[in-house]
């Protein structure tokens, strides 16, 4: 099987114009209904074969449909903005000055959010699923807030992690892999 990666300064473009869209979108904790649209929107637009919000407002997207699941998790929700006046850029204008974008969530963590919806687009896209000793199967559960109705976000999204394989967090980390668990919840399923 020929693996080939179709990445192009189109799709970068794509790219940086869904993570300048996301930031955006106002998505505080508790009120990331348009966010969560507008990742369902863009992962219906990249073929994703599965695609739905589920009850407590987490945003779920799968291609593939094998025995090894990886889960990529994220959040959508951002802090309020309580001092636009004091931003050097608008908080919701998802600018980019100098190659550097500016924005409410764009480290935390909306670039590493869309980044994910197209890096599983593109492993669908360029033959990646299926391959023996590849993953087959790739989740984005993206919540809703880590803060705010976090618990029942986080009760929802747990039916998924009886079949994930192994879970990429993608949070910022100075391009460095991170073992870590920072705060972790604990519950009963």
């Amino acid at each position: 099987m020929s693996i080939s990666f179709d990445w192009n300064e189109t799709y970068t473009q794509e790219l940086i114009a869904f993570i300048q869209k996301a930031v955006q979108t106002r998505s505080y904790s508790d009120e990331e209904g348009d966010f969560a649209r507008l990742i369902v929107e863009k992962m219906k637009e990249l073929d994703f074969d599965e695609v739905s919000i589920d009850p407590a407002g987490n945003v779920v997207g799968k291609v593939g449909n094998g025995p090894v699941v990886i889960h990529f998790d994220s959040h959508m929700d951002t802090v309020q903005v309580n001092d636009a006046d004091e931003w050097v850029s608008p908080p919701f204008g998802g600018e980019i000055v100098d190659g550097k974008l500016y924005g409410r969530g764009s480290v935390d963590m909306k670039s590493s959010l869309c980044a994910s919806v197209f890096a599983a687009a593109l492993a669908k896209k360029s033959g990646l699923l299926g391959i023996s000793g590849v993953s087959n199967d790739l989740r984005l559960v993206i919540e809703a807030a880590e803060g705010g109705n976090g618990r029942k976000n986080c009760k929802e999204s747990s039916k998924y992690l009886s079949e994930l394989t192994a879970a990429l967090i993608s949070t910022e980390s100075v391009f460095q892999v991170i073992h870590s668990a920072a705060g972790p919840f604990t519950f009963l399923v």
